[in-house]
């Protein structure tokens, strides 16, 4: 190998390994952008379920409110003179149905049913891999241009050596 084949290989190797740390760099930010992305939208979610829990309690209140409301009419009409009994009595249960109704559906809106959770685990598990496989991608990136950096280094040592024996 010849002085100038020797130096194009060094300025080869320089470059790859400016390449490469240029490449390292640039996949830890990524890196970095990915886990913070992951920690706000952990954030978002957390705030969210606990705005869902809130509304949950409120829609309940709302239709226990409702329900004594109409109660409250309802006794109200009994201790009146009422005209029509019947028709007081058939206004009552319908109130009565449509509350029921209101709330059954509330609660099936608002309960967790199987799939969602199955849902949710799979995707905190997909996250929790996601976040191991980044990480051991992250220290393998770390060791290859730990290797990498050891190995120009060693070789440009080898042919300074060889250059200056060849002086």
């Amino acid at each position: 190998m010849t002085d100038e084949e020797r130096e194009r290989a060094i300025d080869f190797i320089v470059a790859q390994q400016a390449r490469n740390s240029v490449e390292l760099e640039r996949l830890i930010e990524a890196h970095r952008r990915a886990e913070n992305r992951l920690d706000f939208s952990e954030q978002r979610l957390g705030r969210a379920e606990h705005r869902l829990d809130r509304y949950e309690r409120i829609l309940r209140l709302m239709i226990r409110a409702g329900r004594l409301k109409a109660f409250l009419r309802a006794r109200e009409q009994v201790s009146l003179p009422v005209e029509n009994d019947a028709q007081t009595a058939d206004e009552r249960r319908r109130l009565d149905r449509d509350m029921d109704r209101i709330e059954r559906v509330l609660s099936r809106m608002l309960k967790t049913d199987p799939q969602t959770k199955k849902r949710k685990s799979e995707n905190d598990r997909r996250w929790q891999e996601f976040e191991q496989l980044s990480k051991k991608r992250f220290e393998e990136i770390k060791v290859i241009g730990a290797c990498t950096g050891a190995k120009i280094k060693a070789l440009i040592e080898d042919i300074r050596r060889n250059r200056s024996e060849a002086r």
